[in-house]
């Protein structure tokens, strides 16, 4: 089977979602699937390599454009400048549009996992149980969870060291070009961190409508 972003059986459940319109009794398949969709490895690792090439994309451009600059004077050095940010822009170009859609895609299959995960107990009346406390932080240790939470940590990290080149010595901006790659790097690293983070918590406040203490203090219990 080819690789895709969004399994075709997905589909119809996350439109069901957004339409907050599905049977309680098929709740619980229903949020398996999406889980099993959102959480496949694939997905993960398509994503670490998207990321990886719009970085290196990033950093050809910059390194060319001051490539350009230092050695116009020269066609060969010239050409070879052209060449790699020709290279440098259609990586950008190629793996941005598939972190772009790995985004929209994992965005909707999370919202509708929660959806369905709280369907049950908000429509149904299914009771909650104290095991749903430990689910709910268990799930975090679930190995296809657990490396998104690591590498969201590790993109946040990288981000603000990236973004802190902008207030680094006068010294780096001698080519400017590279260090703003740097900054916009770290810009890039920062969305992503907070955008795969941001599915993981979304993830757990579903499965949290499990715990009963939970529910008490948001006052539906």
């Amino acid at each position: 089977m080819p690789f895709v972003l969004m399994r075709p059986s997905s589909r119809p459940l996350v439109d069901a979602a957004r339409a907050g319109q599905g049977s309680p009794a098929r709740a619980d398949g229903a949020a398996a699937e999406l889980r099993a969709d959102y959480e496949r490895w694939g997905r993960w690792w398509c994503g670490l390599g998207a990321f990886v090439g719009t970085s290196v994309g990033v950093f050809l451009g910059g390194a060319a454009m001051d490539m350009i600059v230092a050695l116009a004077p020269d066609p060969v050095g010239l050409m070879l400048g052209v060449v790699l940010g020709v290279a440098g822009l259609g990586l950008v170009v190629v793996c941005g549009v598939v972190l772009f859609r790995l985004w929209r895609t994992g965005r909707a299959l999370v919202r509708g996992a929660a959806w369905w995960l709280r369907l049950p107990y908000r429509a149904a009346g299914r009771t909650r149980r104290a095991s749903g406390w430990l689910e709910a932080r268990t799930v975090n240790f679930e190995p296809p969870v657990f490396a998104r939470i690591a590498t969201s940590a590790l993109a946040l990290l990288g981000g603000v060291m990236g973004v802190s080149m902008a207030f680094a010595p006068t010294g780096i901006w001698d080519m400017p070009a590279l260090a703003t790659a740097f900054v916009a790097a770290g810009l890039l690293s920062l969305a992503c961190g907070c955008g795969q983070l941001g599915g993981v918590v979304r993830l757990v406040s579903g499965i949290g409508e499990r715990d009963p203490l939970w529910a008490r203090l948001r006052g539906d219990g």
